[in-house]
C-alpha cells in the first residue's frame, strides 16, 4: 500500500513482542471504541522508551505486528513524535518488510528504568 512511511527511505523500527502484548492487554472497548487504558506513569515510560530509541534517527517509521494496535500506538505517540509513521506489519511493501527491525522495549511495569534493545 502507498502509505506514509512505507518506503525504503525510512528506517524501520518495531515494538518488542512483550511491549505489544502489554498494549494489547491494556485495550478496552468503551462506548463503542477501543482505547488504551494505562496509568500515566506507565504510559510515560512506554512513550519515553520509543522516543529515546528514535531520537537520533532521520526518518524512522514504527511497525506493529498486531494491526489492531496501529491506530492506538499512533495516538499514544503523536504528541511526542508527530511525524512518526506507524504501520501494521501486513501493510508493509515487500521491499520494506525485508529490513531487519530494531526492537523497542520498555522496562516491565513498576520499573523506573527505560531501555531499548
Amino acid at each position: 500500500p502507498d502509505l506514509w512511511g512505507n518506503s525504503p527511505q525510512y528506517s524501520r523500527f518495531a515494538l518488542s513482542e512483550s511491549m505489544e502484548a502489554e498494549l494489547s492487554r491494556a485495550c478496552e472497548f468503551i462506548d463503542g471504541f477501543t482505547v488504551l487504558v494505562l496509568n500515566a506513569d506507565r504510559r510515560d515510560q512506554l512513550v519515553s522508551a520509543v522516543v529515546e530509541a528514535l531520537q537520533d534517527q532521520a526518518l524512522p517509521s514504527l511497525t506493529v505486528r498486531r494491526p489492531e494496535l496501529r491506530s492506538l500506538v499512533r495516538r499514544l505517540l503523536e504528541h511526542d513524535l508527530p511525524d512518526l509513521p506507524v504501520l501494521a506489519e501486513d501493510e508493509l511493501e515487500c521491499h520494506v518488510s525485508a529490513i531487519e527491525p530494531v526492537e523497542i522495549t520498555a522496562p516491565p511495569a513498576g520499573s523506573n528504568q527505560e531501555g531499548t534493545k
